[in-house]
């Protein structure tokens, strides 16, 4: 039953198929202009949905998903409507309604969990710097959901999310205070102020935490205003930025070019948490195990994945050095085998056939030799 399953979605994979199962290049004007109007429909006629949960929900912040729908987002405005169309999809049809994130518990996610502790605990400032791709962004936002909305706030910053004001607006919105949307800094501020350190003396010490992942993109206001609320004695706020390595050392040692004279001393120096993830080091076995496990979990998937299968994984994880090569090979088999009808069996054949048809990229077997590494699996199962 099983051989008839992967055969048949392998089977499947024509070029008609997987052009309809899987688009590639630029969207088309019309395509973008189709996207737009249903997501503005979805939200005026479902109830409880708004432009900010919807960004929470994919992953953009609200900033950046209103000034893509408006036309005035400068950065890439077809991954943002990417996420919107994958989303409107996922609600179209049950089988496709994947979680928001998977959280799987790996080494470098320990580490990265462990500076954001630190972090609440002194409190100070932490920063993290890993490659893409390494479940940098996974682990922050774990961190938020063990803290919870009242402890912890989990915010990525952007080409649209990049000044004092709207950070402020992101921070204002994420601890639930009514503004209106032309409240000007000064206001915005007293108003995150006053929250934060009604918390903090509400939690008899406890410090909030704010996390801003792709901090490289803030401007030198916006992180002074961080760095105020940490240093302010009645919020005292944990601070956790995170970045690519080199975007993150081109932030904390800023030049005169961003208008920070002599780079960010004043950040550094109350950084006294950080985590580096080198670029280039290998992803072990383990963490591979531990997230392709608990990815396929949550699509649904009984099974086991096979010895060979997780070795597959692991070659392309290491190919550049990221775990999101794990997730990205999961889930395009998964959409690709719902799309045609088919139920994934997520086998070494399957996986590299989707990877080869699907991903742009060169499998990395021939078929015979996947087909050997799935007998080899079931034998030994």
């Amino acid at each position: 039953m099983e051989t008839d399953r992967k055969t048949t979605l392998l089977d499947s994979l024509t070029a008609t198929q997987r052009r309809h199962a899987m688009s590639e290049g630029p969207l088309s004007k019309a395509e973008r202009q189709a996207i737009v109007k249903a997501v503005e429909q979805y939200i005026a006629s479902t109830s409880g949905m708004n432009y900010s949960k919807l960004s929470r929900i994919i992953d953009v912040g609200r900033t950046t998903l209103t000034k893509t729908l408006k036309g005035d987002y400068r950065g890439d405005v077809d991954k943002v409507l990417r996420l919107c169309r994958t989303f409107l999809e996922k609600r179209d049809s049950a089988v496709l309604d994947v979680p928001d994130f998977v959280y799987a518990e790996t080494s470098i996610g320990r580490q990265i969990r462990t500076i954001c502790e630190l972090a609440v605990d002194q409190p100070s400032i932490g920063i993290v710097k890993a490659p893409a791709g390494v479940g940098k962004t996974t682990a922050l936002r774990e961190v938020e959901r063990r803290l919870g909305r009242s402890q912890a706030v989990y915010l990525r910053a952007g080409e649209a999310f990049a000044t004092k004001r709207e950070l402020l607006l992101e921070l204002a919105d994420r601890l639930n205070i009514s503004t209106a949307r032309t409240a000007n800094a000064f206001s915005l501020y007293r108003a995150v102020r006053s929250r934060l350190a009604g918390h903090f003396a509400g939690g008899a010490g406890l410090s909030f935490l704010v996390i801003v992942d792709e901090a490289r993109t803030l401007r030198p206001n916006a992180i002074n205003l961080l760095r105020d609320l940490h240093d302010d004695p009645a919020t005292q706020a944990a601070i956790v930025l995170a970045d690519t390595i080199n975007r993150m050392d081109d932030c904390l040692y800023a030049s005169a070019s961003r208008g920070i004279t002599g780079g960010n001393e004043q950040l550094r120096r109350r950084a006294t948490a950080c985590y580096t993830h080198p670029a280039g080091d290998a992803i072990s076995p383990a963490d591979v195990r531990a997230v392709a496990n608990a990815y396929a979990k949550s699509l649904g998937y009984a099974g086991k994945l096979g010895r060979h299968a997780h070795g597959y994984l692991h070659k392309i994880a290491n190919r550049e050095g990221a775990l999101g090569n794990v997730t990205a090979a999961l889930h395009q088999t998964y959409y690709t085998a719902v799309k045609l009808g088919r139920q994934p069996e997520f086998s070494v054949a399957e996986l590299d056939a989707v990877r080869r048809e699907l991903g742009g990229r060169r499998g990395e077997l021939n078929p015979t030799h996947a087909a050997a590494y799935d007998a080899a699996d079931t034998e030994a199962a």
